[in-house]
């Protein structure tokens, strides 16, 4: 998001930009962001449900789906809504709210879940991956996505899921250093695996190199992580 934020801000014809976020996140982003100060960028907290499973995943969606409302119904019409991330079911209703708001012009960033319109995943995801599937049916010509990735934006075209019209593809943004550091190895060594864990990544390696390594991770000289 931080990624985001910053190139949206260095476009030649963005005046200012105003970020949502949950508080939490947005303190972080002023620990790292140069235009903390600036009024080029406003930061906007927005209640976020952090608590997940159960009956707080319902509550989770719900304050999503609302302030997906709030935020469409309260942008200047000359402006441009960035949502850096939808869930399947929000992106589904925001379909069906867009029709009261047609002439905002709105991008949607896809990410992995976007997965799960192939429809071979557990019967949950397949279900919320029918969601996004009846979201890209119902076409909006100013709403486009941003995908992070051009073999995305190709497979979405492909399987006629998206039109070529309605795509955008970038590498995934990320915050480079100006200098390469070289750091002496620490020790233990870590391996991490970041995101979702599932078979279609291939995550049961990282398992299968951990027991490889075993007498290594017993003595302390590795340690893997998977962490999403």
């Amino acid at each position: 998001n931080l990624s985001m934020l910053k190139i949206l801000a260095a476009l030649p014809e963005v005046h200012q930009v105003v970020f949502l976020g949950h508080e939490g996140q947005i303190e972080l982003i002023k620990k790292e962001n140069q235009y903390a100060a600036s009024k080029q960028v406003q930061f906007k907290a927005v209640h976020v449900h952090e608590q997940v499973g159960g009956v707080h995943w319902f509550k989770k969606l719900g304050y999503e789906m609302l302030n997906t409302f709030r935020l469409l119904r309260a942008a200047p019409q000359e402006s441009i809504l960035f949502f850096c991330s939808l869930s399947p079911i929000t992106s589904f209703f925001y379909k069906l709210i867009k029709i009261f708001y047609r002439r905002q012009k709105v991008l949607i960033t896809l990410h992995g879940d976007i997965d799960f319109i192939q429809q071979n995943k557990s019967r949950f995801r397949n279900y919320l991956g029918k969601f996004f599937i009846w979201s890209f049916k119902w076409k909006d010509v100013m709403t486009k996505y941003i995908v992070l990735s051009k073999q995305i934006k190709d497979n979405l075209i492909e399987t006629q899921y998206l039109e070529a019209a309605e795509l955008y593809a970038i590498n995934h943004p990320y915050l480079f250093k100006a200098e390469v550091v070289h750091h002496t190895p620490s020790k233990p060594l870590r391996v991490g695996h970041i995101g979702l864990a599932s078979l279609e990544k291939n995550t049961q390696l990282i398992f299968k190199l951990a027991e490889n390594l075993r007498e290594e991770v017993l003595s302390g000289q590795i340690h893997f992580s998977i962490i999403g």
